[in-house]
């Protein structure tokens, strides 16, 4: 007989955590200037917590620290008043969110009468899944969701009202998404007991249920009421237009094929291929039409909770399609939820099966060297073929990181270069706009982005002195920086500057742009493929 020791399953299902962090901590901490490339968006402004004085007036910083969640901006917070810097301590969050997820689910899957091997073969799955995904190791709001999500069912199967109302709360402060899908769950939950009992239910189902929506109700509230200048957000009949959410574009949203577009598009989709990466998951498919005949280490009863959460997140899917970005992408709503419950449903299936062929291999050692071999796959295979998915980026211009460390806390550096990206996380210091931060969900923010990039389209290429000067002083720029190829024929043909209107007429110029003209006598550092102008020294040779 296999061992039943939950304590002990439970800190094997930590270790396999533990052991999955391995490899993406190793390529975070391999160098300096290394940032996951999504915390580069979101976490850089993070930095007014060490120097209040960073970023002033930053029309990027402010929107970013706008649009983040109040509890993940607390978190990092707090991380600093500890003494932790803002990206170390995003690359340290990743093991402990996996930690608390793993910890959470398996009480889940006890709470519903599983056995606690089969508790650990549904976070072996989760872990496989998540560690193959983008999302856990970007330390960003969207990496809470598991833990949290984890939470909420365990205290949802447990039927405590105060812990369901805690893990609502906490989603609500972390990653407001999640806040539908639970309170979705315990709606359904209830009109369930409702229909199967044909009376209201007990009290404390009903309490259950109070709590959990009163919760959501409250943590909600503030984002529904809240507004500034980045408002309104965009709204289907004009992202339609945009050529930033057609294919290729930046934030690409809409498909000509209607199948991609509702099964396996990146933000559209009920289920992004970048979602299903583990192939153990799939086995969640198999049993769901028969689970009412097979044999099932689970309690039937409370499996129902699985279904709850399935089916709330496929509704509020439909429901972001027909609302289309005023709750955020419709695959938000299922790419992450739905890969909890499908852990879970994978290794009740999988579970019996496995102890038939521990039993094939003759008792005690055969059963648990099945585990091993199944948890060895789910770990050594992922490394051996690379297919652990993270995104730690070293910067590739430190020279131009620690030359402008140096400069004023105000400096504004304008550029149409991808390095322009970098510059806030490594240098700590303000861009004018760059591609990554070029983000349209948001009227408001957007059209000032946009102003922004044709304004440094229209300066960069321009042979009048005048129109240099207005840019310059308009914004405060103080650098320019070019890539080696800025003024190149080709080099405005990229797709990310298709839908500024001053791309053509930079085009159609044909005079030599003063920034070309400057470029030998005014830069003050370069790389083998960019050069960092001093905007001053341009304007003085531009001068009649």
């Amino acid at each position: 007989m296999y061992p039943t020791r939950p304590r002990r399953w439970l800190a094997l299902s930590l270790t396999v955590t533990l052991a999955y962090s391995i490899v993406p901590l190793l390529s975070a901490f391999r160098g300096e200037f290394v940032v996951d490339s999504d915390a580069r968006q979101h976490v850089f402004w993070m930095a007014r917590f060490l120097d209040p004085g960073l970023f002033p007036n930053d029309w990027i910083a402010d929107y970013h620290q706008f649009v983040a969640p109040w509890g993940y901006t607390q978190l990092y917070r707090l991380a600093v008043i500890a003494g932790i810097e803002p990206f170390t301590f995003n690359k340290l969050l990743p093991p402990i969110l996996a930690a608390i997820a793993a910890f959470y689910l398996f009480r889940f899957c006890r709470e519903i009468g599983t056995s606690p091997p089969t508790a650990f073969l549904a976070t072996l799955l989760l872990n496989q899944t998540i560690w193959m995904r983008y999302d856990i190791t970007t330390g960003t709001a969207r990496s809470f969701i598991y833990p949290l999500f984890a939470a909420f069912l365990f205290y949802l199967a447990r039927r405590q009202a105060l812990g369901v109302g805690a893990a609502i709360a906490l989603q609500g402060l972390f990653y407001p998404q999640c806040v539908l899908i639970s309170c979705g769950t315990i709606g359904l939950g209830w009109l369930r007991s409702t229909w199967q009992s044909r009376s209201l239910p007990d009290r404390r189902t009903t309490a259950l249920a109070v709590c959990g929506l009163v919760a959501g109700f409250c943590v909600l509230l503030p984002y529904a009421l809240r507004s500034s200048s980045f408002d309104p957000a965009i709204d289907a009949a004009t992202a339609r237009q945009m050529v930033e959410f057609l294919p290729g574009g930046r934030v690409e949203f809409f498909h000509e094929n209607p199948i991609e577009f509702f099964t396996y598009g990146r933000r559209s989709g009920i289920v992004p291929k970048m979602s299903w990466t583990s192939p153990l998951i799939w086995a969640a498919l198999l049993p769901i039409p028969l689970w009412r005949t097979l044999n099932i280490d689970a309690d039937r009863q409370k499996l129902e909770t699985l279904a709850d959460a399935e089916i709330a997140s496929i509704g509020l899917f439909f429901v972001a399609h027909l609302t289309l970005f005023r709750i955020h992408h419709p695959s938000r709503y299922t790419m992450h939820s739905l890969l909890v419950v499908l852990a879970v449903a994978a290794a009740i299936w999988i579970a019996p099966r496995l102890w038939q062929v521990g039993t094939f291999l003759r008792g005690h050692i055969g059963r648990n060297g099945a585990i091993a071999v199944l948890a060895a796959f789910t770990i050594v295979l992922p490394a051996a073929t690379h297919q652990y998915h993270f995104k730690y980026r070293q910067g590739k211009a430190p020279e131009l990181y620690t030359y402008l460390q140096t400069q004023p806390r105000d400096a504004m550096t304008a550029t149409l270069s991808r390095l322009g990206n970098d510059v806030p996380s490594h240098a700590r210091r303000s861009v004018l706009a760059s591609v990554m931060f070029a983000m349209p969900y948001h009227v408001g923010y957007y059209d000032e982005i946009v102003r922004r990039i044709d304004a440094t389209i229209a300066a960069q290429y321009t042979d009048d002195p005048q129109v240099l000067a207005e840019v310059v002083d308009r914004y405060g720029i103080d650098f320019w920086l070019l890539d080696r190829e800025a003024f190149d024929a080709e080099y405005l043909m990229q797709d990310w500057l298709l839908p500024f209107a001053e791309r053509e007429a930079a085009i159609a110029r044909s005079g030599t742009p003063i920034l070309e003209q400057a470029r030998d006598r005014c830069t003050v550092v370069a790389g083998e493929d960019w050069q960092l102008i001093d905007v001053s020294c341009a304007r003085a040779d531009s001068d009649p």
